[in-house]
């Protein structure tokens, strides 16, 4: 696949919660290799899916995004790459990029499953320096928010 300079490499931080005077919320943190943080919240699902996918070992009953990386392996599909390509309104849109030979596929994903499926695979996941921009946090700013483990 050729190559985007618009894109940078970023790496699943962890996961995390925001406490609010709602409740709780599922946070995914994204963080660049110039300690750029990027925050994602996303549904209490694709937060424990993703923590699953981090951890080693075999889960006793699969999620979801374990059967999806089975049917890809079983497939001889591979992961090429995930791409967070967009912000809108608060709002993150994604691209998983598969691959099988020759044959590059992308299809329209929501970031928070493209990042479950990368803790599981390994893929490179890529974010558009726009939306680094737009939604970049210091570290500063991500300190109070508590680890996932804790709560769940």
């Amino acid at each position: 696949m050729e190559e985007n300079r618009n894109q940078v490499p970023v790496e699943l931080y962890g996961i995390f919660v925001s406490e609010t005077s709602k409740g709780i919320a599922p946070v995914v943190v994204l963080k660049t290799s110039e300690d750029d943080f990027i925050p994602i919240y996303v549904g209490l699902g694709e937060a424990l899916s993703a923590q699953r996918g981090l951890e080693d070992g075999e889960p006793a009953r699969p999620f979801t995004h374990d059967l999806i990386e089975k049917f890809l392996d079983e497939l001889e599909i591979d992961v090429n790459k995930i791409v967070i390509d967009e912000l809108e309104n608060g709002v993150f849109f994604a691209q998983l990029i598969l691959e099988k030979k020759e044959r590059s596929i992308k299809i329209d994903s929501r970031p928070s499953d493209c990042i479950a499926i990368a803790a599981r695979t390994g893929s490179e996941i890529l974010m558009e320096k726009e939306v680094i921009e737009d939604a970049g946090k210091d570290s500063e700013e991500i300190k109070d928010l508590k680890d996932f483990k804790d709560y769940f």
